[in-house]
């Protein structure tokens, strides 16, 4: 049984070393000036996506609000479809045990 858990011993380190080196060359492209700047451009084109979303979250928020208020019986029935086609295809998707 020791040879068994010396092996499982090595494949771990031998994992761990090569999880460390892939992370240690990540690191080093990362740091480096161009991928810095593309890495930069990237995260602020992402921070002005983000924010047309929220604002356009906020705008149809705003709207389902105003629909809700002014059809509220109309907006229950639609909540309840969406739930029942919700449970029904979570039904359907789950594993069966």
């Amino acid at each position: 049984m020791k040879n068994g858990n010396q092996t499982m011993k090595n494949r771990v380190q031998g994992l761990f070393t090569s999880g460390k080196s892939k992370l240690l060359l990540m690191e080093h492209r990362i740091m480096d000036e161009k991928n810095q700047e593309k890495l930069t451009a990237e995260f602020e084109k992402a921070k002005k996506n983000l924010l047309q979303l929220k604002k356009k979250f906020v705008k149809y928020e705003e709207k389902a609000v105003h629909y809700t208020e002014k059809n509220p019986k109309k907006a229950l029935a639609l909540a309840s479809a969406a739930g029942i086609l919700v449970t029904a295809l979570w039904i359907s998707f789950r594993k069966k045990k």
